[in-house]
């Protein structure tokens, strides 16, 4: 079983800065991270493989992939990006899509946020997103209009009430080569990357229809 060669404490480091990049400022351990302990080491990671065992399925209904469910496939993100700032730039929409399509792991009082994130990312790209993200990291060190952080935001649709069905993709479906998620290069991990946020978006309306 391949596993990201880069996948150790790095992903410990990423999960506390999360919050920065995605969303509003609250204490550390609201920082856009799962519920579960972050890892530490191998011995976390070993436990969450051995889980594979008991199920063949994420609790977001996806099938487990050849590195396990799709929070193993997350922290494989989060770890590898830590050393590749190009694949860091898509680290907002990592975690807001992971959040919202695991919304069990995350902090409620902050979904509604990350749910009119992730249609801004959708809707007007990447771009757009590292720009909100940049304010917000200015606005919470007194460099920047407090208004700027959710003016961008109103006018998408609030998060609905309700859980949404199944995604057509996630992230325990991503390809892994030689131990990374840009084998083929950022363009196309990007890519792939915004087709579970556009999954997740879709899968979420369809609960207001």
């Amino acid at each position: 079983m391949t596993r990201p060669a880069s996948m150790s404490r790095a992903g410990t480091a990423c999960v506390r800065r999360d919050l920065m990049a995605a969303g509003p400022r609250p204490s550390r351990a609201s920082a856009g991270a799962d519920k579960t302990s972050p890892r530490s080491g191998p011995a976390p990671y070993v436990a969450a493989m051995t889980d594979i065992s008991m199920t063949d399925r994420c609790d977001c209904g996806a099938t487990a992939g050849p590195l396990g469910m799709c929070v193993d496939y997350y922290h494989g993100i989060l770890a590898e990006e830590q050393s590749d700032p190009q694949m860091f730039r898509w680290h907002a929409c990592v975690v807001v899509t992971y959040l919202l399509q695991h919304s069990s792991r995350a902090h409620e009082k902050y979904l509604d946020d990350q749910y009119r994130q992730l249609q801004l990312y959708v809707d007007q790209g990447l771009d757009a997103l590292l720009r909100l993200a940049a304010h917000r990291v200015a606005r919470n060190n007194h460099r920047a209009r407090p208004s700027y952080g959710t003016a961008p935001l109103t006018t998408y649709a609030p998060l609905p009430q309700g859980e949404p069905p199944r995604f057509s993709a996630s992230f325990s479906g991503l390809p892994v080569k030689d131990g990374s998620f840009v084998f083929d290069g950022h363009s196309a991990y990007g890519d792939r990357i915004k087709a579970i946020a556009e999954a997740t978006v879709e899968s979420w309306k369809s609960v207001q229809s």
